[in-house]
């Protein structure tokens, strides 16, 4: 299962769900190379799950719905200014009508008042209205296929920041 990196503990550490594999967060510095992997890369961790009867779904709706839609594949290329999208997470559940606004951001995030480190290379996405919040991290971003299947674009990995001056705007971070 992919996730925000941030949301793991260190490569080698046991999730609720299975171990983690790899992670290219580290708190305190954020976003790490991974062995290989020429340029840093958002924030991603991997776990190797224990469940077997699963099917590639997603929850859409409310954080409380338990309406499912069929995933249909992964977005077949990196993510463009204008792109829209929708995300899901465990807090706020389905947000659609977030628009792609900017490229391969660095982005120092927070845990509270204390730095806990930079996401580098994540796309940006703003709009109106409601925001993801703490909890949503590691939730899909999607879009729609008109046969009602979704595609995969990405993961989130943060929201506004605590110094984010623009009033009544939702920024969205994530790893395409």
């Amino acid at each position: 299962m992919v996730t925000a990196g941030h949301c793991l503990l260190p490569q080698g550490g046991y999730s609720k769900i299975g171990p983690v594999l790899w992670s290219n967060w580290h708190r305190g510095t954020g976003t790490v190379k991974l062995p290989g992997q020429p340029t840093y890369y958002g924030d991603l961790g991997l776990i190797n799950t224990n469940i077997r009867d699963t099917s590639p779904t997603i929850f859409v709706g409310d954080k409380n719905s338990s309406t499912k839609r069929w995933v249909g594949g992964r977005h077949s290329v990196r993510a463009k200014e204008g792109d829209q999208y929708c995300t899901g997470g465990a807090t706020t559940g389905q947000i659609c009508r977030w628009k792609v606004t900017d490229l391969a951001w660095k982005v120092d995030t927070f845990e509270g008042d204390n730095y806990d480190g930079t996401l580098r290379w994540v796309q940006v996405g703003k709009k109106r209205g409601r925001c993801v919040n703490g909890g949503d991290s590691g939730g899909p971003v999607y879009t729609f296929r008109s046969d009602g299947y979704v595609v995969a674009k990405g993961i989130t990995s943060a929201s506004n920041t605590k110094d984010e001056p623009i009033k009544d705007t939702c920024l969205h971070f994530f790893t395409d």
